[in-house]
């Protein structure tokens, strides 16, 4: 109920591209692994395999904030280029669909840090050359759509920080880090007066892997999965949604793996929501958040959508779909339909998924990296 969102604070932490490592999503909780199930069992987090209906950040993140796949948003699907045309920012001026719309109706402010030219024009819809600036400018003149909005970055015009582009300069990338710090401890142990849902992308293993740039994945994932120890994953009356937005091996023909990605959940509000399975769809963000809110009602027509503590059928399809960069950057040209073809008969956990896609079937393991 929307008494129960009382002083809710709900982290949503994008580990952009990170692979899980070794094991597997599940390990979380046990004594089964270092990396991310050993912050996952420290810090009390419930590790969950997440398929996702996209296979980049953009693709992915409108999955989360609308509860369905980006082509049944965007005509043609959302390919890399998409929004430079009008037909991407249509679906946002709908304020009974847009996630960040209904978090202003359940009584929340939103907290957008880092990458904010990414954020505010890929979610927002702010197109301007500066999306900051126009963010700035909305608030002005009186247009209190997302007056219920906060920013915050390290580089105060917005732009994309390149603090991790090279790796050598030890100085620059301390020093963020070490603001980062600083900034966390503030922000946990601030007494928020209003419910709020904190959003921020940390990049240094994606743009690692995708400058190609071997050397540093090792320090860079070491610097995430530290970066990632300084929340302190028991504050009272907050939910830790960490997650991966897709697959790390981009290749023109879309296979299951493209999609596979992870989850780190946890629920320390007095009525917590507790996960029923381990396996989700990007998808079921959308419905988890809104039910958590208690605007159950706007999940209606996003009927993909299933929060996490409802179970799911075991036979669901799992849908995602992608824009090759290489075959059309405006458009979806690729799609993956992907379901369990086997599951564990020790823990009722999924063995494989498999896969159609570009009319060839697939499977991968849940498990590695």
């Amino acid at each position: 109920s929307r008494g129960t969102c009382r002083n809710m604070k709900i982290y949503c932490l994008l580990l952009d591209a990170v692979p899980w490592g070794a094991g597997k999503p599940s390990d979380a909780g046990t004594s089964r692994g270092g990396g991310l199930a050993g912050i996952a069992q420290r810090g009390g987090l419930t590790g969950l395999t997440q398929l996702t209906a996209g296979m980049f950040t953009t693709t992915t993140l409108l999955s989360m904030f609308s509860g369905r796949l980006p082509s049944d948003i965007v005509p043609g699907g959302v390919g890399y280029l998409s929004h430079q045309e009008d037909r991407y920012y249509e679906w946002m001026k709908n304020r009974e669909l847009h996630l960040i719309d209904l978090l202003k109706l359940a009584g929340f402010q939103v907290h957008l840090h880092h990458h904010l030219d990414f954020l505010l024009r890929m979610i927002l819809g702010l197109r301007d050359t500066d999306p900051v600036a126009q963010f700035e400018q909305l608030l002005h003149q009186g247009d209190d759509r997302f007056s219920h909005v906060q920013l915050s970055s390290w580089d105060l015009k917005g732009e994309k920080l390149d603090v991790f582009s090279e790796y050598g300069n030890k100085e620059q990338r301390d020093a963020f880090y070490t603001q980062e710090a600083a900034y966390i401890h503030n922000l946990q142990a601030q007494k928020s007066e209003e419910n709020l849902f904190f959003v921020t992308q940390q990049q240094d293993w994606h743009d690692a892997w995708y400058t190609k740039d071997k050397r540093a994945l090792p320090g860079a994932r070491a610097r995430t999965e530290k970066w990632l120890s300084l929340w302190d994953f028991n504050e009272p009356d907050a939910v830790f949604w960490i997650f991966s937005d897709h697959g790390y091996e981009v290749v023109n023909n879309v296979t299951p793996k493209d999609s596979l990605a992870w989850v780190l959940y946890r629920d320390n509000t007095p009525s917590p929501l507790l996960p029923a399975r381990k396996l989700i769809s990007s998808l079921d963000f959308y419905a988890t958040i809104l039910h958590k809110v208690g605007l159950d009602k706007y999940c209606e027509e996003a009927k993909d959508s299933i929060s996490i503590h409802l179970p799911a059928p075991l036979a669901r399809t799992f849908l995602g779909e992608d824009s090759r960069v290489k075959s059309d950057a405006r458009f979806a040209c690729s799609s993956v339909a992907s379901r369990v073809t086997a599951w564990s008969s020790q823990d009722g956990e999924m063995v494989n998924v498999e896969g159609g896609g570009g009319g060839a079937k697939r499977t991968c393991d849940v498990g590695g990296d």
